[in-house]
């Protein structure tokens, strides 16, 4: 992460994309970040149906709602700093996701009391990669949205493998099965707003919506840069 750091300083970083210079802490430069279309509505967390004013149509049984401010395999500029978000030890390129996130939000969610709860990672995971991205992302959206953060309000209490080794949406339930625990002193009768980088089948994010149900939860709101689906 030093070294990192000390690259950023020296280098400065040229957009994802098009391999224009871009401003500090930026991963994509103003002109393709303005390329990104980004959602102005809701999804269902079960099929990603569109939901009109937040409103459940389908799915009644998911335990939450689904913000997704972009769509990631429609978007390859999306594609590709995500994926170094994740795996190239690139914290710093949740600003650019934020400047993505921030405007969608402030569009599509409603007007509620909430609490921030980023999803948590394995303590293996976390080790390999430096940092939570999730936990990343949700300190910026505090920031920017003024909401409350509770970073260990949710808790992964149990080793999974990773997502993306596993195929079908029953595998990756069964795979984040009883894998979060949430803490009912701090999330009883709030509104949660959970965060995470992406989504594809959404089973970590019903998962860990299911504990924070579990504990007391309200209304829980699932806030990611984009959806895979």
């Amino acid at each position: 992460m030093l070294l990192n750091l000390l690259l950023r300083a020296l280098f400065p970083a040229n957009c994802a994309e098009c391999g224009r210079k871009t401003e500090k802490d930026m991963a994509l430069c103003e002109k393709c970040l303005a390329s990104i279309p980004t959602n102005d509505f809701l999804f269902c967390g079960r099929c990603h149906a569109r939901l009109p004013a937040g409103k459940k149509i389908c799915h009644f049984d998911t335990p939450f709602i689904l913000a997704a401010a972009t769509n990631y395999r429609l978007n390859p500029p999306i594609q590709k700093i995500i994926r170094r978000f994740k795996f190239r030890h690139s914290d710093w390129i949740g600003e650019t996701l934020g400047q993505l996130i921030r405007p969608y939000a402030l569009k599509v969610l409603p007007q509620e009391d909430f609490l921030i709860c980023p999803i948590p990672l394995g303590k293996r995971r976390r080790h390999e990669r430096g940092f939570n991205q999730a936990e990343v992302l949700a300190n910026i959206v505090s920031r920017d949205l003024k909401i409350s953060l509770e970073k260990n309000a949710l808790q992964r209490i149990k080793e999974t493998k990773a997502q993306t080794l596993l195929s079908g949406l029953k595998n990756r339930e069964l795979n984040l099965e009883n894998a979060f625990w949430a803490d009912s002193q701090k999330v009883k009768d709030r509104n949660i707003l959970l965060i995470d980088d992406v989504t594809t089948t959404g089973a970590t994010l019903s998962s860990a919506s299911s504990a924070l149900k579990s504990a007391g939860a309200k209304k829980i709101y699932a806030l990611v840069s984009a959806k895979a689906g």
